[in-house]
C-alpha cells in the first residue's frame, strides 16, 4: 500500500511542483537550451521560495480588488436624504395639506379627508424612519413644520368660521408656531437630533409627553379632532348620538385635551427659555476664558 501510495504521489504532481517544472521549462525555453529533469528541480526549488502558489495569488488577487471596489463604491456614492422614505411621506403630507387648504372654505369632504390622511400619515413617517434606520435632522424640521403648518392653515378657516372666537385660535396660533420653533432651535444648538429628545432629568411632563408614545400619541389626536369637530360642525352637525351631534360632542370631549396640549407648549417655550439661557451662559464664560489667554501674562 505504501509503494502505491508513493506511485500515485509521484504520477500527480501538485500544483506548486506544475507551476515550478512550467517556470522552469519556459525558462529555458527562451534561452533555446533544453533543461533536463535534474536541472528543472534545481530552479522549483529556487522558485518555490520567492514565487506564491498560483491559486492563493488568485485568490489574494480578487480580495484586493473586491477591497478596492467596496472603497471605490464607498466614496463615490452617496446618500440622497431627499429621497428617504419618511422625507417621501413627508412631501406628500406636504401635497395633502395644500388641497385641504384649497377646499376647506367651500368642500369640507374633500378638506377633511385630505386632512385626515395628512395626519395619519404623521405617525407612519417616524415608524418608516426607524424601520429604514433614515432619522435625519431634515426630516425631523420637515416633519415639525408640517405639523404647525397644517393646524396653522385650519385654525386660519376657524377664525373665519368662528369670528366671535378668532382671539382664542389667534393665540392658540401664536403659541404653538412661536414655542415649537424656540424649543426646536434650542436642540438644535444643543446638537440634539429631533425636538422629542430630552434629558431624563428634565421637566416631567414633557418627560411624560414624549418618553411615552402612547400619551403623546393620544394628545396629538385629541387636539386634532377638537379643531376638525369644529370644522365640521360649520357644515353639518353630523349623526345624532343621544339626541346631540356628533360632531359638537365630539368638540367638548376633546377640548380639555386641546388645552392641555396648548399648556404643554407653553411648557415648550419656557423649557427652551432655560436651555438657551444655559448655553447663552456658556457661550459667555469661554469668550471670557479665550480673551484671557490671548492677554500677555
Amino acid at each position: 500500500r505504501q509503494n502505491c501510495h508513493q506511485v500515485f504521489k509521484r504520477r500527480k504532481p501538485s500544483h506548486t511542483s506544475q507551476f515550478c517544472f512550467g517556470i522552469a521549462s519556459s525558462s529555458f525555453v527562451r534561452s533555446g537550451v533544453r533543461a533536463s529533469k535534474g536541472e528543472r528541480r534545481k530552479i522549483c526549488k529556487i522558485s518555490r521560495k520567492s514565487i506564491p502558489l498560483p491559486h492563493s495569488a488568485l485568490i489574494n488577487q480578487r480580495i484586493f480588488l473586491r477591497k478596492q471596489n467596496t472603497c471605490h463604491t464607498m466614496s463615490t456614492e452617496k446618500e440622497n436624504i431627499f429621497l428617504f422614505v419618511p422625507n417621501l411621506i413627508g412631501y406628500a403630507r406636504i401635497v395633502l395639506a395644500i388641497v385641504s387648504f384649497y377646499y376647506m372654505p367651500t368642500n369640507y369632504v374633500i378638506a377633511s379627508w385630505c386632512y385626515i390622511i395628512s395626519v395619519l400619515l404623521d405617525a407612519l413617517d417616524g415608524h418608516a424612519a426607524r424601520h429604514y434606520n433614515q432619522s435625519t435632522k431634515f426630516g425631523a424640521m420637515l416633519d415639525q413644520l408640517t405639523d404647525r403648518c397644517g393646524t396653522m392653515g385650519l385654525l386660519v378657516t376657524l377664525s373665519y368660521f368662528y369670528p366671535r372666537y378668532m382671539f382664542w385660535f389667534q393665540a392658540s396660533m401664536a403659541i404653538d408656531v412661536a414655542c415649537h420653533w424656540f424649543y426646536l432651535h434650542t436642540t438644535v444648538l444643543q446638537g440634539k437630533t429631533s425636538h422629542k429628545f430630552i434629558d431624563m432629568s428634565g421637566n416631567p411632563i414633557m418627560r411624560v409627553y414624549y418618553t411615552n408614545r402612547i400619551v403623546l400619541g393620544l394628545m396629538c389626536l385629541f387636539n386634532e379632532l377638537f379643531y376638525a369637530a369644529l370644522y365640521l360642525l360649520y357644515f353639518t352637525p353630523g349623526p345624532l348620538i343621544l339626541g346631540m351631534s356628533s360632531f359638537k360632542l365630539l368638540a367638548i370631549v376633546s377640548a380639555p385635551v386641546a388645552i392641555a396640549k396648548t399648556a404643554i407648549s407653553v411648557i415648550h417655550g419656557y423649557v427652551a427659555s432655560l436651555n438657551i439661557g444655559v448655553i447663552d451662559v456658556a457661550e459667555r464664560e469661554a469668550q471670557r476664558e479665550r480673551e484671557a489667554a490671548k492677554k500677555p501674562q
